[in-house]
């Protein structure tokens, strides 16, 4: 331990890097299901008000504790390609069912090479709305075909394209080449899993007057072009997803549908009634919270937001991680009672994005982002400390605090840790989040 480590017990802990377990002095709340990948990259539903473990899809490395704003899943049927709704192109091959799927049950479809040439392809449309992202992904695995395309269309009452979300993919490189990176699509996602499945996403705006939405996923040869002769190859999909998030869009975890849409709940942690006080000292604080993020996940406005409030009034004391557009930002703040208030330090702690990609834009595919940040709280003023970092400003302390909460406004993270101490030092703080 190094010299000057802090000595005192933290007043609570909540260490989701060595357990996915809320401590029983906390609530643990979503109101839906929820889907998460398990240790050997399988698919799996937790029930309402079940805590998701986070794992790395491809390692099966423990991660801590999955958190996602709320989310919709527009299509009716996620994975029934042959329900209503579905458009199973003539031109394919016989489209037959019962492979392996995402969750290791025979739920998988495959769509097929045909004998007459064009394109082969299986489509979907649903009514959404103009000015406003929307996120579409799809389950796949080769079976002889390893190239294609996910597309989303938006169309107006007159047939006028008023979106056009393209991502390319190669399951044999491991590559994602989305189409008019930063204009049509702003953010691409391929996401290998350990049983061999990869998920492959995109993000994109549709203009005003957009009214209908298709959805299409395209094989394609090896060498990118369409299919002129049938070899028996194929293509294996398991799970389809359109969402349009407000204020926040992004690719979350798989929400099934089995003939009407359906949202999955936020998850949100608070301290239980009557708990705080028994451990909380209101001349000061220090907030201590590390958690794993990607770019894509924040992309626009989404933020992450650890803080404590009073029970009676919106007064609060806030440590946030939020998106801009050049990258993920930490900022904290007091609010009072008025909602005004004063805000100390913000700055980037990393972006995430690929190298292609363009940093000043934000936008993107990426890679995970580590953040480990403290916020100190006291009657005298108070500081945001991180890698390395100190920023200072006076400010207040509001009282009545009651209770303690982790949630999201938009986007999702896995929490690793969130810790309260007794109001520590800047030079303790900085130890704590190294």
């Amino acid at each position: 331990m190094p010299a000057g480590y802090p000595t005192v017990r933290p007043l609570q802990m909540l260490d989701f890097r060595n357990q996915a377990k809320v401590d029983s002095r906390f609530n643990f709340t979503r109101s839906t299901i929820g889907s998460y990948v398990d240790a050997s990259g399988s698919q799996r539903i937790a029930a309402a008000r079940e805590p998701r473990p986070s794992y790395d899809p491809l390692t099966g490395a423990y991660q801590g504790l999955l958190m996602e704003s709320p989310s919709t899943n527009l299509l009716p049927w996620s994975n029934n390609i042959t329900a209503s709704g579905w458009y199973y192109a003539p031109q394919n091959g016989a489209v037959s069912s019962g492979y392996t799927g995402i969750g290791g049950l025979p739920t998988a479809y495959r769509i097929a090479e045909g004998s007459v040439p064009g394109s082969w392809f299986v489509a979907n449309s649903i009514v959404i709305s103009g000015n406003m992202d929307y996120a579409v992904s799809a389950f796949v695995k080769s079976d002889g075909v390893s190239r294609g395309y996910l597309q989303f269309v938006g169309l107006d009452a007159s047939g006028v394209v008023k979106g056009n979300v393209v991502v390319y993919f190669d399951l044999q490189r491991h590559l994602v080449f989305p189409e008019n990176y930063a204009v049509n699509t702003k953010a691409a996602l391929l996401e290998k899993r350990k049983n061999g499945w990869f998920r492959v996403g995109a993000l994109g705006p549709m203009a005003s007057g957009a009214a209908l939405g298709v959805l299409n996923l395209a094989l394609q040869r090896d060498d990118g072009s369409l299919f002129y002769q049938g070899a028996g190859r194929g293509l294996l999909t398991d799970g389809f997803q359109v969402e349009a998030n407000v204020p926040n869009t992004y690719v979350s975890s798989f929400i099934p549908t089995s003939g009407v849409a359906a949202t999955r709940a936020s998850d949100f942690i608070d301290s239980k009634d009557g708990e705080f006080g028994n451990w909380y000292v209101n001349s000061g604080v220090t907030l201590q919270q590390e958690q794993m993020v990607l770019n894509d996940d924040f992309y626009q406005s989404g933020r992450s937001i650890f803080y404590v409030t009073s029970t009676s009034d919106p007064s609060r004391i806030t440590l946030r991680l939020g998106a801009t557009d050049n990258g993920m930002r930490l900022t904290a703040g007091v609010v009072d009672s008025t909602d005004t208030g004063v805000s100390v330090g913000s700055f980037v702690v990393g972006n995430g994005l690929s190298p292609w990609e363009n940093p000043a834009s934000g936008t993107g595919s990426s890679r995970p982002v580590i953040s480990n940040s403290a916020a100190n709280f006291s009657a005298s003023g108070f500081s945001l400390v991180t890698s390395g970092q100190v920023f200072t400003t006076s400010g207040f302390l509001p009282s009545g605090i009651g209770r303690a909460i982790i949630t999201l406004n938009a986007g999702k993270m896995i929490l690793r840790r969130a810790t309260i101490y007794p109001l520590l030092t800047n030079t303790e703080a900085l130890l704590i989040t190294q």
